[in-house]
């Protein structure tokens, strides 16, 4: 049985076994299927936008026929999209598991594996709504508790709000962590299992919460950085396209050149950060799942290579 640390889950997604080259590839796939599907949404989301862009560009009010005109669409777009958007996470989250707990190489398809990964979603929604629930409610409680101490002591306002904070979203960090290599337990297995999860981490939160932190910070200044990025680009075309800021037309940043190579660029970048940082937390719940003491080492099926 292989050892869980800190450092082994940090690093399991370089130091998984298995036919070479599969990062590149699952990376190189991501962005083109993910990233030409979302350029494709977007493309449509915008044209469907147009018209009230047009209008709020011109300080016009919509009618409410013309606002359901507009409105509806992209609602329609918006409830398409989710089927689509949960087929392709469970595509590629399913085909990097594989990967981590089976040393398989890179494949993408859409059977029993994915389906299962699909359940474990639903139970992650069906337990969002409830901790959303349970927000909502402790947040009433809390805030007519800092009512009274302010109230009581002023100066204690700041200690208090920040105590509230702790409260509410510590155990939304642990629950999510404890809970996280759901997806990984449930292709290792066979079956959809969730709660299950507790089991595999249970004495491991510091170290997997350590591994996620580091991960997630290194990627937040990499978001920061092409939001940055971003506003240059929208900014200079926003200048290059009226030469004056205060009569910025949104249609002309819109039709850019310039403006529309840029973030077909921060876009694809943005899609390989968010997958990369996907591949790497997935790797950090596999590891926990592959070094369960209380799991023999066979997996439910025989790994099939594709190289």
């Amino acid at each position: 049985m292989e050892r869980f640390s800190f450092s082994s889950a940090l690093l399991h997604f370089v130091n998984t076994k298995g036919p070479g080259g599969f990062v590149w590839k699952w990376l190189l796939a991501n962005a083109v299927i993910v990233g030409g599907a979302t350029i494709i949404f977007l493309y449509f989301y915008f044209d469907a936008l147009a018209p009230f862009l047009g209008m709020a560009a011109t300080g016009a009010e919509p009618t409410p026929e013309e606002a359901l005109s507009i409105m509806g669409p992209i609602f329609g777009m918006g409830i398409l999209a989710m089927p689509v958007t949960m087929a392709l996470m469970a595509m590629f989250e399913t085909s990097a598991l594989r990967r981590y707990v089976r040393n398989e190489g890179f494949s993408l398809k859409f059977g029993k594996e994915e389906w299962r990964t699909i359940g474990v979603y639903f139970l992650w929604i069906g337990t969002f709504i409830l901790a959303f629930i349970i927000m909502v409610i402790a947040m009433i409680v809390l805030s007519a508790v800092t009512i009274v101490a302010t109230a009581a002591s002023p100066e204690s306002a700041f200690v208090v709000a920040m105590i509230i904070q702790l409260l509410i979203y510590a155990p939304l960090v642990y629950f999510g962590i404890r809970l996280a290599p759901a997806a990984a337990l449930t292709l290792r297995d066979g079956k959809v299992k969730f709660s299950s999860a507790f089991k595999v981490t249970k004495g491991r939160f510091w170290k997997l919460f350590g591994a996620y932190i580091i991960v997630y910070l290194a990627m937040y200044l990499v978001t920061s950085i092409l939001q940055i990025a971003a506003f240059a680009i929208l900014f200079g075309s926003a200048l290059a396209a009226s030469g004056d800021f205060s009569t910025v037309n949104v249609s002309d940043i819109l039709e850019s050149p310039v403006a529309f190579a840029g973030f077909g660029v921060i876009l694809l970048a943005y899609v390989l950060q968010m997958a990369l940082t996907q591949f790497i937390f997935m790797g950090i719940a596999s590891r926990t799942v592959i070094t369960d003491p209380d799991w023999d080492g066979n997996v439910s099926s025989t790994a099939e290579v594709f190289d």
